[in-house]
């Protein structure tokens, strides 16, 4: 095909051509604009060997293995059924499940916990009660049969981040305020 016959097919189909990209740009407004935002918020839990020293090589692999553990169990249906009740939010549990992930930070002890809510409050309310619930059951895994102290113990790190920009959809993308 030549730039003539490419002219002449412009000409003959403008009017489909131009009806195309005017319902094409209606619907992507139309989607951009009914996407909600969506907030973060972080929390984390700090796992630590309360009886070993910093030198010690056991005590530190215990605690990196306990702490990879616990961020595995952290998403158990269980403890984020424990986590909708502290809510008192009609949220399904797989909802709650696709909106919370968990990890370890690298080589640290530390666990991390990122929750998804539609307003930033929800985010923090989400993370908050998250990381009340996995400390909650550390302690409860954690407790001795007998008189001798926990191998390990969580403890939180500050108060879950509430951050007051959406964190999708993207905003390059749509370029709309939320606010």
């Amino acid at each position: 095909m030549d730039l003539q016959q490419l002219l002449r097919v412009l000409r003959v189909r403008w009017k489909f051509i131009l009806a195309t990209l005017v319902v094409g740009s209606v619907l992507s407004a139309a989607f951009a604009l009914s996407r909600t935002p969506s907030y973060e918020s972080t929390g984390r839990i700090f796992i630590v060997a309360p009886n070993g020293s910093a030198g010690d090589a056991f005590p530190t692999l215990l605690v990196t293995q306990r702490a990879s553990s616990y961020a595995d169990l952290a998403k158990d249906p269980a403890l984020l059924q424990k986590v909708l009740n502290r809510l008192q939010e009609p949220i399904p549990l797989s909802e709650l499940a696709s909106r919370v992930s968990v990890s370890v930070v690298v080589d640290t002890q530390i666990v991390q916990i990122t929750a998804s809510g539609a307003t930033p409050e929800e985010a923090k309310d989400i993370a908050d009660a998250m990381v009340t619930q996995t400390l909650a059951m550390v302690t409860e895994l954690e407790r001795p049969t007998d008189n001798k102290p926990p191998a390990v113990v969580g403890r939180a790190v500050g108060e879950p981040t509430l951050e007051s920009s959406p964190v999708g959809p993207p905003m390059i993308l749509y370029p709309v305020s939320y606010t």
